[in-house]
């Protein structure tokens, strides 16, 4: 009998837990969107920032170019720098960029070990080579070189580097200083597990999206964790943007607007109205809405 009392128990625990799941899952609003705008491009791209100006900036890794629509031409005058080169205005691999404000652009050259600081001419005004930074992975104790995979930068000026080696995250002061690492696999709380990027909002929270668990790490601006956020959607989402009290989820089909005080969920599918090529690529939340890129086109979204 007491074996039979707990199969029971068993089954029941497992159905209120999908019960659980699937009221989240129904509570969750499902919106369809259509589009209030968009752009067609002459090229791919793998990641999208918008400045200020609301001109686009769009990197295109596997043609290793950075590309600027201006906003006051109605995005058919742009400019664009790069080509393979492993110095000046080349890159190799470039994975990530960032537009922190309205004098520069960031990009994350992988293949060149350094970040390129870019004026609003898409010039070159500095880099910082990592090829000169040797740091304490906390995986073998042992003195390595950074290979950064994921960068961003705080409000206030300092840069956070995801390395790939050991799965930390090392804080960079406003003048470019080492001054600490946090994560890794031996951290405890706030251990990272196949981390794959590293979000600063504007609030200084400092976001660590693990798409493999469908877990985000989250820290505060000195690198002391928080907590662990698990967002129960009805998709599984790849990647993360932070905005002050929310993130946004999402996948190559859908993208999830998630409140991190309530845990309230808006689950938006995007209408790809104009027969642009390929699902969601990147994300950029503004205030005058929600930018999407797709394989050859941009659109924007008004929430």
């Amino acid at each position: 009998m007491k074996q039979v009392y707990t199969c029971i128990s068993m089954k029941s625990s497992y159905l209120i837990f999908y019960i659980l799941l699937l009221a989240v899952r129904l509570t969750a609003q499902q919106v369809t969107l259509r589009p209030a705008w968009y752009r067609p491009l002459a090229h791919n791209a793998s990641e999208l920032a918008v400045d200020e100006e609301q001109n686009l900036i769009l990197l295109d890794a596997v043609g290793n170019k950075l590309y600027k629509y201006l906003k006051g031409f109605n995005y058919d005058s742009m400019m664009v720098v790069g080509g393979a080169g492993t110095s000046g205005e080349g890159f190799i691999q470039p994975t990530q960029m960032r537009v922190p404000n309205r004098q520069k652009i960031m990009v994350l050259d992988y293949g060149n070990r350094r970040l390129v600081v870019l004026n609003t001419n898409l010039r070159v005004i500095r880099e910082h080579s990592y090829d000169d930074i040797a740091v304490q992975t906390s995986t073998n104790n042992s003195q390595q070189y950074l290979f950064p995979a994921s960068f961003d930068l705080a409000p206030t000026g300092e840069l956070f580097i995801l390395n790939t080696d050991d799965n930390s995250i090392y804080k960079f002061d406003a003048y470019g200083r080492l001054e600490r690492a946090f994560g890794g696999a031996g951290y405890g709380s706030g251990s990272l597990f196949r981390p794959t990027d590293v979000r600063v909002s504007g609030d200084n929270v400092v976001f660590v999206p693990e798409p493999a668990s469908q877990h985000i790490q989250v820290f505060d601006n000195f690198g002391t964790y928080q907590y662990r956020l698990s967002p129960t959607l009805a998709f599984t989402w790849q990647q993360v943007r932070p905005r002050t009290g929310q993130v946004l989820l999402f996948n190559d089909m859908q993208v999830a607007l998630y409140e991190l005080k309530t845990g309230k969920q808006v689950v938006f599918t995007p209408v790809n109205e104009a027969n642009i090529v390929g699902g969601i690529v990147d994300v950029e939340p503004r205030p005058e809405g929600v930018y999407i890129l797709r394989k050859n086109g941009v659109f924007l979204y008004s929430f």
